[in-house]
């Protein structure tokens, strides 16, 4: 089970409550209005990009971390592959239609309905930097650089995610750079992004 998997597994659990919910869109003051609008200004928005990724998992009470590397694939409204290259070869390939995790030629089925549409809906709205949609489950705080460099604290704004989720923190530049997970028992995820670029939709099968 990669370590991709747990993290997109840990969120479906709390996102589920929240889709059931339809949660509304919150009040935001002028001067976050204009941070948002900054950061937008700074980021490349391609309708398909690639990156390499790094993701360390810290669970609490362990001295190990889990340690992930491989290759990230993302469309606007088709979905986004996690190809995971090591510690062992999978792909999970999360769409509208559901998650689908690949493992030695295996295909396992994680999850599909509203639920598994909003987690989509939200890792997309993270990595593409579409705040619009992030505005209506999180409150958004953070600073942004003259240099084009930025960073933003997403805190879950409904009851039911914030039993999982303490805060997601975002930083990047021209294109997201690091997502750090803080969950309520304890346990991080950081996954740190390098060598992004944009990519023809077309050469992505789904």
């Amino acid at each position: 089970m990669s370590i991709a998997f747990k993290t997109y597994r840990k969120l479906l659990a709390s996102i589920a409550a929240l889709a059931l919910c339809a949660a509304a869109p919150s009040s935001y003051a002028q001067s976050t209005q204009q941070l948002l609008q900054t950061v937008s200004s700074s980021l490349s928005r391609p309708e398909g990009l690639q990156a390499q990724f790094r993701q360390v998992k810290q669970i609490r009470g362990f001295r190990t971390s889990m340690v992930s590397t491989g290759k990230l694939v993302a469309v606007n409204n088709k979905g986004m592959l996690w190809i995971t290259e090591s510690p062992s070869a999978s792909t999970l390939k999360i769409t509208p239609n559901g998650m689908v995790e690949n493992r030695g030629g295996t295909n396992t089925s994680i999850g599909n309905g509203s639920s598994t549409k909003t987690v989509n809906t939200i890792f997309s709205s993270v990595l593409t930097g579409n705040f619009g949609v992030l505005q209506q489950y999180f409150n958004i705080t953070g600073s942004a650089q003259s240099k084009g460099a930025w960073s933003l604290t997403l805190i879950p704004s409904s009851p039911n995610m914030k039993q999982t989720i303490m805060q997601i923190q975002v930083s990047g530049a021209r294109y997201i750079q690091s997502v750090r997970i803080s969950e309520t028992n304890g346990d991080q995820s950081v996954i740190t992004f390098s060598q992004t670029q944009a990519i023809s939709p077309a050469s992505v099968s789904f």
